[in-house]
């Protein structure tokens, strides 16, 4: 990216401007008014205007350069005219206001922000002074320095994993503001955001008995409406939905047969040794980061913990290689958690359930230490290059990405 004419000076307001506070304002009094003076008379009212408005537009000026700066990848390009003495030959230096007066400032300070490096081709000439003998310094090459110190204070799981599937989507999602939301496709049956709301909370209720889904999901309609009055109010419209309501009883019902279905219904009812959380929020500290996040479903049974996600649409529509960054974190999270409480250390193992899938388990892997110390050195990279404006786009993301038609770096 090259900018140009970073010479300039933000300007001040014209000799007659309009204030909101002052009404309308007049650099100067009138000769009539003021006599036959040669020295011009400035009005109090200009004056006041004149400083606030200077100091709004230069402001409006410093972040017009840094929006167009952080627009560059490989290099920033910043042109500017620098003005030369006709007597001395040395260099003028741009006015401190300018942008390019606010390089060279820092270009001459010990701040390590920016660094000069001289270019490989030589010197750079000015045309038509080749012959006045003046020799020119080379030419200069700003570079931003390389390591950035500065990083992201807080980091969610969601924000995590989306910027390990895809930085482009990131940005799309967590820099201009865009709902994430994986869209079920035609002919899939119920779906939607509301529907996996309604899903996710019967899955924090239910004891996984197949017996006792009827409670949390009635098949008739005056027992529906009974149970409506604890049921959350945002979900409550995809409740009074029969066709929702049995879609998730099917789901849900196949999955209590499965064998961790029944693990599930021992841990819930304490016929099992072990422990079963369900929707657990955290907030963990790594040093200077904070991590945040909430987890669908763990238990602890021996030397493990077990972590899954619940998913009610099919694995094309929300991509395992997202949700496997969003449990790799909450793995991470959970080592970092239980090494600050002193607890003892176990095997975290993590996975995925489609429920809507015939087979219904996804992503079965066990967190080794190298895998949970791999995990930690990625989250903390990415808190720092959230911040660097290098989004790269993974083209192989774009089949499945909610944001392939609006994307600039689409590649399909």
């Amino acid at each position: 990216v090259a900018l140009g004419g970073t010479e300039g000076v933000p300007k001040g307001p014209p000799a007659i401007d309009t204030s909101l506070r002052y009404g309308v304002t007049a650099k100067r009094i009138p000769e009539f008014l003021v006599g036959p003076s040669k020295k011009e008379v400035l009005t109090a009212s200009w004056l006041w205007h004149s400083e606030s408005e200077s100091e709004a537009l230069a402001e409006e000026e410093e972040r017009f350069w840094y929006v167009a700066a952080t627009r560059a990848r490989d290099k920033l390009m910043i042109c500017g005219l620098l003005k030369i003495s006709g007597e001395s030959g040395d260099e003028i230096p741009p006015p401190g206001e300018s942008f390019l007066g606010m390089i060279r400032e820092a270009e001459n300070g010990d701040d390590g922000w920016v660094r000069c490096l001289p270019v490989e081709d030589g010197a750079a000439r000015i045309p038509g002074r080749q012959a006045s003998g003046i020799l020119q310094d080379p030419a200069r090459m700003l570079c931003p320095k390389a390591v950035s110190p500065a990083k992201l204070a807080r980091l969610s799981a969601s924000a995590y994993a989306m910027f390990s599937w895809c930085p482009a989507a990131y940005r799309i999602a967590y820099r201009q503001g865009r709902t994430m939301q994986w869209m079920a496709r035609p002919g899939e049956g119920s779906g939607g955001s509301e529907f996996g709301s309604l899903a996710h909370w019967v899955l924090s209720k239910w004891d996984f008995s197949p017996g006792t889904l009827d409670e949390w999901l009635p098949e008739e309609k005056k027992h529906a409406e009974s149970a409506l009055k604890k049921v959350p109010y945002g979900v409550r419209g995809e409740f009074r939905s029969a066709a929702s309501r049995n879609e998730i009883r099917r789901m849900l019902l196949g999955y209590a047969m499965s064998d961790e279905g029944r693990l599930l219904s021992l841990l819930a009812s304490g016929k099992y040794h072990g422990k079963l959380s369900r929707e657990t929020p955290f907030r963990v500290n790594d040093g200077d980061l904070l991590m945040v996040g909430s987890t669908d479903i763990f238990w602890e049974e021996g030397e493990h913990i077990d972590l899954r996600d619940w998913k009610t649409t099919s694995e094309e529509d929300a991509p395992a290689a997202y949700y496997e960054e969003q449990l790799r974190f909450y793995a991470y999270a959970m080592h970092v958690y239980r090494r600050e409480k002193g607890l003892p250390e176990k095997t975290i193992r993590i996975g995925i359930n489609y429920l809507r899938s015939p087979e219904r388990e996804r992503i079965r892997a066990e967190m080794s230490p190298e895998m949970i110390s791999e995990t930690g050195r990625d989250v903390h990279r990415a808190a720092v290059s959230a911040l660097l404006d290098f989004f790269e786009a993974r083209p192989e993301r774009c089949p499945v990405c909610p944001w392939r038609d609006i994307c600039s770096k689409k590649h399909i």
